[in-house]
């Protein structure tokens, strides 16, 4: 575009791609998910999207076009996609210039998991305003439904389903006691009368006296079935007498651990079958106690699957020169104590394990790879599971030599001279080291030809003996050393020939 002619010259090709979502995996089927190209050196690029089932057939999802593409989620199974883009200058007759793939996990659609946490600590005195604050997992829109069971009473609706995470409990309108608080959440729209829920308990006490304020699970609910939750009391003026007890779902309450065994109780969840279970715990006296002075309520969730998702984040951001150091960071939600593998997918290769099962970073020495793009993958094994992998991700990552980002052509002496006089082309460029280059020249109302091919040397001299009048244009293309550009960048300036 910068030329004096209707000669075009093509634009550079994409050197590199990246991709986006939002909102972040995981997502409930149903979820709109937008995914977002960017790429490099390309300055008019078009973006083709594509995607991988769970069963591992790859679907153009939208051919070339803009860089944004909305994925409707509606009606997919829940499991782990594989999302590409493939990126190249618009028109461009490959295939492609570069891609990038990333991962992206669909979760059963509805609420997976519930929360209520008060404002302030169990116990308070009677009339305290207390707020409770509920949360859910794996739904995107939830709503909530509070209950409260007071001492010697039935479960009532506090507060109806509604959108507001909150609940303000006014204790002044009941005597002091032991209140069990639920909450219920359900995506909107769904029908059913809830998705998940969670029940603790919560003390109005006026005096002095034995109060289990609270059960202290080990690790947050949810989790994965097999793992091990430790429940531990919180108390005040208390003797220490405990039993504890258990509520499966669609069961009846059963102790697992009677007065006198122990201040705290190991659930090893093993064997269990997934679900919301609550979990209690008897305050009794110091001696023998057939009975109990307080007691306290909690829920857990467990689920199937050890971990939920994966996902990979690198120290620095692709691309980055071969010789590079790379540590790649992984993470997951729903398991407990993960373990993770690394992978590595070569340009034209296969996958090979770049580390076995271990902590959650592996670097990457990338000196003596070529460039390229490449995959990365992690597999996230919850600690105990005989699986091969509970979940994984893959996303690429380019190396590159890093590329020529300007270029200047500059003639000596200047124009417009006589024919005859002997011109030197002089090319720089910037942002890359060891340049090579090339040089081209129209004449008045010719074609481009090239008047020195690639070569370090960044000079060309022009003989001007007998050459017609008019204004003639040259052209420099630079290229770094490696790169697998056709060129990075390039320079135009006129000449005139005035006699």
């Amino acid at each position: 575009s910068t030329l004096s002619t209707k000669t075009a010259v093509p634009g550079l090709q994409c050197g590199s791609a990246a991709l986006s979502a939002s909102p972040g995996s995981p997502q409930p089927t149903g979820t709109s998910v937008r995914f977002t190209a960017t790429s490099t050196l390309c300055n008019t690029p078009q973006y083709a999207f594509w995607v991988r089932n769970p069963a591992g057939r790859w679907n153009l999802s939208r051919n070339y076009g803009a860089g944004s593409f909305t994925w409707n989620t509606a009606g997919l199974a829940a499991g782990i996609y594989q999302v590409e883009v493939a990126a190249r200058q618009r028109g461009s007759a490959k295939d492609y210039d570069t891609i990038a793939v990333t991962t992206y996990t669909l979760s059963v659609s509805g609420c997976q998991n519930a929360g209520l946490s008060p404002s302030l600590p169990s116990p308070q005195p009677q009339g305290t305003s207390v707020t409770f604050t509920a949360s859910s997992t794996g739904c995107s829109s939830p709503q909530y439904q509070f209950w409260i069971l007071p001492p010697g009473g039935s479960w009532t609706i506090a507060q109806p389903y509604s959108p507001t995470a909150t609940w303000s409990f006014d204790s002044s309108d009941y005597s002091g006691a032991d209140f069990q608080v639920g909450v219920w959440t359900r995506q909107a729209g769904a029908a059913n009368a809830h998705d998940s829920f969670f029940v603790s308990t919560y003390w109005i006490h006026a005096g002095a006296g034995c109060v289990v304020s609270a059960l202290n699970p080990s690790a947050a609910s949810p989790q994965a079935i097999g793992s091990t939750i430790t429940f531990t009391p919180a108390q005040t003026g208390c003797s220490n007498q405990y039993k504890f007890w258990i509520l499966p779902p669609g069961g009846s309450w059963r102790v697992v651990q009677s007065y006198g065994v122990g201040t705290t109780w190991a659930w090893n969840t093993r064997g269990y079958a997934p679900g919301v279970y609550e979990v209690g715990v008897w305050e009794g006296r110091s001696s023998t106690p057939t009975a109990h002075e307080s007691y306290a309520i909690t829920s857990i969730t467990l689920q199937e699957g050890g971990c939920g998702s994966a996902s990979l984040a690198p120290s620095a951001v692709s691309p980055q020169a071969p010789g590079t150091s790379i540590t790649f960071t992984a993470s997951s939600i729903g398991c407990s104590s993960p373990q993770y593998e690394f992978w590595l997918l070569r340009p034209g290769g296969t996958w090979t394990v770049a580390r076995g099962y271990g902590a959650a970073s592996w670097t990457w020495n990338t000196a003596g790879f070529a460039p390229g793009t490449y995959q990365v993958g992690a597999w996230a094994l919850a600690a105990g599971s005989t699986a091969a992998h509970d979940a994984y991700f893959i996303g690429s990552y380019q190396l590159a030599v890093p590329t020529c980002t300007t270029a200047a052509i500059a003639a000596n002496p200047a124009s417009p001279r006589a024919a005859g006089t002997s011109i030197t082309f002089s090319a720089t460029s910037s942002g890359c080291t060891a340049p090579r280059y090339e040089f081209w020249q129209q004449a008045p109302g010719g074609a481009w030809k090239v008047v020195r091919p690639w070569g370090t040397t960044a000079t060309f001299t022009w003989a001007t003996t007998g050459v017609a009048i008019g204004d003639y244009n040259f052209a420099v293309m630079a290229i770094a050393a490696g790169s697998v550009q056709a060129y990075d960048t390039d320079a135009v300036t006129t000449f005139s020939i005035n006699g």
